[in-house]
């Protein structure tokens, strides 16, 4: 039983690396998406309104944190009974656990404050105000230039 347990461990220590380094990977992959789709005004806009909004990409981080926290926190609650269903049922038995729910502590999501929602947008706000002053002025040029006989 201790080498079962033993690479049961290690396998657990396995999974955990690879969905850490899967993980990384795809916020890596995200941030360059977005950094590149900066280019456009359309993406500064959807990502400017999409954090004041509470449900941008920091949002999602933010709830995966806290998902991650309370799967430790439900590795320490006590696994229920395994009991199978009665054979005789004309469709396959299944397999379920019983639990005692009351151990299982309640899930509760804290929301980006408004301020840190702001931080996440003042970026995308900044380059639409650049966009809009260069457009301006690209216009205003081309109005004083233009010649009116």
């Amino acid at each position: 039983k201790e080498f079962r347990e033993e690479l049961n461990e290690d396998l657990k220590s396995s999974v955990e690396n690879l969905e850490t380094g899967w993980n990384n990977r795809l916020d890596n992959q995200t941030k360059l998406a977005m950094n590149l789709s900066r280019i456009s005004p359309s993406a500064n806009f959807v990502y400017a309104t999409t954090h004041l909004a509470g449900t941008g990409v920091n949002d999602f981080d933010n709830f995966k944190q806290l998902l991650m926290k309370y799967r430790e926190q439900l590795k320490g609650i006590e696994q229920g009974t395994l009991y199978k269903d009665d054979p005789a049922k004309p469709f396959p038995p299944s397999t379920f656990i019983k639990m005692n729910l009351d151990k299982v502590p309640e899930y509760t999501e804290k929301q980006l404050s408004l301020d840190e929602s702001v931080n996440a947008s003042i970026i995308d706000l900044g380059i639409l105000l650049v966009y809009m002053i260069v457009l301006f002025l690209a216009s205003f040029v081309g109005f004083i230039r233009y010649d009116v006989k």
